[in-house]
């Protein structure tokens, strides 16, 4: 997950998202296809008794695509990371767990 110090403006134009945690996600459907990586914003929803911890997205707010031959998370998270703070340049970014 990566931590924004900032505020994110949603591509609507209406929507301001300020300090989101941000989940990484990532689709590749094989060697052929570029990876696409996917930066949400959302709510973390704590563990209870019967459910562990989730991430609860709102919005996709970056999708990133790339080719790389079988990723492993940290590198689609560090080219999220990487794309994010091209696009948000007044935003700091933060790998956290």
């Amino acid at each position: 997950m990566i931590q924004a110090i900032g505020i994110i403006k949603d591509s609507n134009g209406v929507t301001e998202y300020a300090n989101p945690l941000i989940n990484v996600y990532f689709n590749s459907s094989s060697k052929f296809v570029p990876t696409i990586g996917v930066a949400q914003v959302g709510k973390l929803i704590p563990a209870t008794e019967y459910q562990p911890a989730s991430f609860n997205p709102v919005a996709q707010i970056g999708t990133y695509n790339y080719t790389l031959e079988n990723p492993s998370f940290d590198q689609v998270q560090n080219i999220v990371l990487a794309g994010l703070q091209a696009d948000y340049l007044d935003v700091t970014f933060t790998i956290v767990e």
